[in-house]
């Protein structure tokens, strides 16, 4: 059972980069966070705002969705670094 749960943490605490450390890092995980955020909130957001624009909703604007793609990016990256030493707290490195 120990060992089903390490393989479904571990893909999450391994930096996979030609030639980087085998061991995730603060640092990296912040940096893969930023464009994961991006990529999850500008699909968001675009998707919202073209269903609003059919059924004629005006409370999308441009200018939400780049306060909130930019937000949500930022929460992205900073919450990948606890979610990084949080996976990595209770159990050592395999």
């Amino acid at each position: 059972m120990q060992s089903d749960r390490k393989s479904c943490v571990v893909p999450a605490t391994r930096d996979c980069r030609p030639g980087g450390s085998v061991e995730a890092e603060w640092h990296s995980t912040l940096l893969y966070g930023v464009p994961f955020g991006l990529f999850c909130y500008v699909t968001f957001e675009l998707t919202s705002l073209s269903l609003q624009r059919r059924c004629r909703c005006k409370h999308w604007t441009w200018p939400v969705v780049l306060v909130d793609v930019a937000w949500g990016t930022f929460v992205t990256a900073m919450s990948s670094t606890p979610g990084l030493l949080i996976a990595n707290w209770p159990m050592p490195r395999i």
